[in-house]
């Protein structure tokens, strides 16, 4: 039995929109500065990414996260892009259904996890909430505090860490993150779902990129003229989707508007940048490298 160990941050759903044969997606990666075509089965993969190990049975692994994502999640995309690229607004029904789809991909990326630990690890020493591992978070999961192999009570841990908790380690796994992930994307995609969503079309000749890291919310923007109230998904190479707009209705965005959102998809990406076209994903890269220095998460 062929187990999915090699797990995909994006789904080949979603970038089979960013290539030009539904193959190939040509990439900038971060860390080598390096621009390459690579096929989609084979990018962005991370093993066991949302691999679950059961200490109580022997540490066998479990993949239910993964089939979650492969089998009820990820299937929403292609179901509802066929309908917007039709240019038919999504129904209420149908907006709750694919609001999934985009809190999943905003959660599942290596840069939330990475913030979402973090939360985790002051929740655990401090006891506050973050902006993701938020007070109901925190009263979901039960805190145990050890010294010697002997269990003590958070007053006990208090004490004996003598108001230095920051040097104090903890060892958070990444399998609280993937435990954390089901009801945070549930939550989280009531609340947007509750939002306004407007659908941007590219113009002629012109076209979206996307990343590893494509769901950008609006406190995320960094740029006080960016054109658009609210957040961006870019959704194909032809179609973006702005969440939190003023108003539900697609609209042709223009060519200074495109750019605008092409830079804050490279100011935010993780380690990958795609593009259907290897021109178009070197332009915006040369023209944006300034703002890979000040990306806010590395």
């Amino acid at each position: 039995m062929n187990l999915p160990i090699k797990q995909h941050i994006i789904p080949k759903t979603y970038l089979k929109q960013f290539t030009s044969d539904d193959k190939n997606i040509w990439l900038f990666q971060k860390d080598t500065k390096h621009f390459r075509e690579q096929s989609i089965n084979k990018v962005p993969i991370i093993k066991d990414f949302y691999t679950v190990t059961d200490e109580e049975n022997d540490g066998k692994k479990l993949y239910d996260f993964e089939y979650f994502l492969a089998n009820d999640i990820e299937p929403l995309y292609q179901l509802y892009i066929e309908q917007l690229q039709r240019g038919k607004l999504l129904s209420e029904l149908e907006k709750n259904h694919f609001a999934f789809f985009v809190s999943s991909q905003k959660l599942r990326s290596v840069s939330m996890k990475d913030k979402i630990i973090k939360e985790i690890e002051r929740a655990f020493k401090y006891g506050e909430a973050g902006e993701w591992f938020d007070k109901t978070s925190i009263e979901q999961f039960t805190q145990h505090f050890y010294e010697d192999g002997k269990e003590i009570t958070y007053e006990e841990f208090l004490e004996k860490s003598e108001g230095n908790l920051d040097e104090i380690p903890l060892d958070i796994s990444k399998d609280c993150f993937v435990q954390f992930l089901p009801e945070k994307m549930k939550d989280f995609a009531e609340t947007l779902a509750s939002q306004n969503w407007s659908y941007l079309r590219a113009p002629k000749g012109r076209c979206f990129i996307t990343s590893d890291n494509p769901v950008i919310l609006d406190n995320e923007i960094g740029d006080s003229t960016f054109p658009f109230k609210g957040g961006i998904f870019p959704l194909t190479t032809q179609l973006a989707l702005n969440i939190n707009s003023l108003e539900e209705k697609f609209r042709v965005v223009g060519a200074k508007e495109l750019r605008k959102i092409n830079q804050q998809i490279i100011r935010n990406f993780d380690r990958f940048v795609f593009s259907h076209n290897e021109g178009i994903l070197r332009s915006n890269i040369k023209k944006n490298s300034r703002l890979m220095e000040v990306t806010k998460y590395v």
